[in-house]
């Protein structure tokens, strides 16, 4: 009995293998399908982002010192306060100064009295100079009448010895009895007067001579005299002017000081420290506030040589600054071409700071593009799978995902530059990639699925 119970048991167990086997036979199970997330093959230059790390400074810094020393009468700042370049922020006191003004103002008008004076006295011996000169050309004038005189001389001379000719004749004549006494007495009576008038001509040519010379020699001296006058003003006029010159420029002097009682910021910016209150005593010497100008706000960093060729004068470099959680462009400003005494070259930059969140202090991080490979194969990193000592990728055709071996040149964290069977635009698979073996089939995902 038991035997055949075992039996049927068997044949039952048979037959549901053999009713199995049919089915299968008969419905052969469906190929699975991956869906997969894919990205195109691309070729170029792999560029990585060196960073380079500096500190934000300001971009000037002035110490404000005052021109004059003295006690701080007025002062018109606190820290803090924001100024202008050659805003009046407080003064110095002004009582000597002033008194120092009043005194050169006299001084210039004194000196210009006194050049008037001179100016006066110029003219005055320019004058008795023309007076001199005339009075010479009238003596050398008279000098040259000297001449008519001795004509007058020898015409009388000449009247003389004929009117005496005339009386011998005519005394011969009053002998013969041809003319009367009457008659003789005449031409001897006109003897007598050409003889006092030549007498008189004589004198007066001699007394004549002299007086001229005379006068000509006294106009000559004059004349001599009236030029050194001429110099001795000209050389009064530019003394005098010499000193008013000079009292000019100290009453120039003096006005600068005055102005320079009033303190002025020499700088645009922020006031961060102030060493004075007003009935402090102030020096010229000592700087009594600090200001520091935010807008632009400057970047220094140091370098490496390797990394020298990664900066341009004029261009602008992203920078972020963590302490904000921003990024900003930067433009730099100065490369050095020395080292410094820790054997790095000096950067400089400066980002626009208008609202003046960044702050002197904050660290400033340059991201800088390396090309670190060129011209090369670029695929997304999460494409790349690496097993044991190998690298591939699943490279899409005809719907199946074709392991693809690949040597990694270069790896980021984004994007890594292989070398490999691959062509541009070919898609690789980004997502999916882990559960799939070569040809498997797959189906692409659509951005929102």
């Amino acid at each position: 009995m038991k035997k055949l119970m075992y039996l049927v048991l068997l044949m039952s167990v048979l037959m549901i293998s053999a009713c199995s086997e049919d089915s299968s036979s008969e419905e052969p199970a469906e190929e699975q399908v991956t869906p997969v997330k894919v990205s195109p093959v691309a070729k170029g230059d792999l560029q990585i982002d060196k960073e380079v790390i500096g500190r934000a400074m300001p971009d000037t810094q002035s110490a404000v010192l005052p021109k004059t020393a003295g006690e701080l009468t007025e002062l018109t700042v606190e820290k803090g306060d924001k100024v202008e370049q050659g805003q009046i922020i407080g003064r110095v006191d002004a009582g000597n100064v002033q008194d120092n003004v009043r005194i050169q103002e006299l001084a210039v008008q004194s000196a210009q009295k006194q050049l008037d004076g001179a100016k006066n006295q110029k003219q005055a011996a320019e004058e008795n100079l023309a007076n001199a000169r005339e009075q010479l050309q009238q003596a050398r004038s008279a000098q040259n009448s000297k001449g008519n005189a001795t004509s007058n001389v020898d015409l009388l001379q000449s009247l003389l010895g004929t009117a005496q000719d005339n009386a011998s004749q005519m005394e011969e004549l009053v002998e013969s009895g041809a003319i009367s006494q009457e008659q003789l007495a005449e031409v001897q009576q006109q003897v007598q007067q050409l003889t006092q008038q030549l007498s008189q001509a004589r004198q007066s040519q001699s007394s004549g001579s002299a007086s001229v010379q005379s006068a000509i020699n006294q106009a000559e001296a004059a004349v001599t005299q009236a030029e050194q006058q001429v110099d001795s003003a000209q050389i009064g006029v530019e003394q005098a002017r010499l000193q008013v010159d000079q009292a000019q420029v100290q009453l120039n002097q003096a006005r600068g000081q005055l102005q320079n009682t009033a303190i002025k910021a020499n700088a645009t910016g922020e006031i961060v420290s102030l060493n004075a209150k007003v009935g402090d005593m102030v020096s010229n010497t000592q700087p009594m506030a600090t200001i520091v100008n935010l807008n632009p706000i400057k970047v220094e960093a140091t370098v490496s040589a390797s990394e020298l060729s990664l900066f341009e004068k004029g261009t602008e470099v992203p920078v972020t600054i963590s302490s904000l959680n921003e990024e900003m462009k930067a433009e730099t400003t100065y490369i050095s071409p020395v080292t410094n005494d820790t054997g790095l070259y000096p950067v400089e930059a400066t980002i626009t700071n208008s609202d003046e969140t960044i702050k002197p202090g904050m660290m400033v991080t340059f991201k800088l593009p390396e090309i670190t490979v060129e011209d090369s194969l670029l695929v997304p990193t999460s494409s790349v799978i690496e097993e044991k000592d190998e690298a591939f990728v699943y490279v899409i055709k005809e719907e199946r995902a074709i392991k693809t071996p690949v040597t990694i040149v270069r790896a980021q964290s984004n994007i890594t530059a292989v070398e490999g069977d691959l062509t541009k635009g070919e898609q690789v698979v980004v997502k999916g990639q882990l559960t799939l073996t070569d040809d498997n089939k797959v189906r692409i995902m659509k951005e929102d699925d």
